[in-house]
């Protein structure tokens, strides 16, 4: 019974902690750049960069660097009671974006601009940690991982945000992530039975 009470407080919680939201003028616009790699965003795979990726598309990455860490964090949208069809980010892009991030940090010669592709990657990763469902947490968790193996690569002093990355609890959004999950699960149950 006790599991049971606690089950429905976070199916409620869950309901109320995630109103709908539109996408925002920042993912929009990281949107648009990513576009500007074409097909060739396609070969990226995890830890893996074709060969003269980095150089074709430097003026891109630049760019989209830049766009992620001057705008605020993009914003996808969520519309939590669409049950059967509810949007979710692009999350195989932001996968390849980490990796991208990732490799141009460290074929950087200068470490400033190493560690702003890291600050790209970490804001990326922030906005996916406050998303209800658990494969976006998950997709946060594995842009903190990347950070963390690539930074210990790099050159130079941590800059200011480095403490929001060693400090940020995953535990509690995979925790509220997970009860989304289960409250999707009954809710799709129920509008299947009704």
């Amino acid at each position: 019974m006790k599991h049971a009470i606690v089950f429905v407080a976070a199916l409620f919680a869950t309901r109320t902690a995630f109103p709908p939201r539109a996408e925002n003028a920042s993912a929009t616009r990281l949107l648009s750049t990513v576009e500007r790699f074409g097909s060739d965003l396609d070969w990226v795979r995890r830890g893996d960069v074709p060969c003269g990726f980095l150089e074709k598309h430097a003026n891109t990455i630049r760019t989209l660097r830049a766009e992620i860490i001057s705008n605020d964090p993009p914003v996808w949208s969520n519309e939590i009671d669409d049950v059967f069809y509810a949007p979710v980010p692009p999350l195989r892009m932001h996968f390849r974006l980490f990796t991208v991030f990732s490799a141009d940090a460290l074929a950087q010669t200068n470490p400033a601009a190493a560690w702003a592709d890291l600050h790209a990657i970490w804001i990326l990763s922030r906005a996916l940690a406050n998303r209800p469902e658990a494969m976006s947490v998950r997709t946060a968790m594995f842009g903190r991982r990347v950070i963390l193996e690539t930074a210990k690569r790099i050159a130079g002093r941590k800059p200011e945000w480095w403490s929001e990355v060693e400090s940020l609890d995953l535990d509690t959004p995979m925790t509220r992530a997970e009860a989304h999950d289960a409250w999707l699960t009954v809710m799709q149950l129920y509008k299947m039975i009704v």
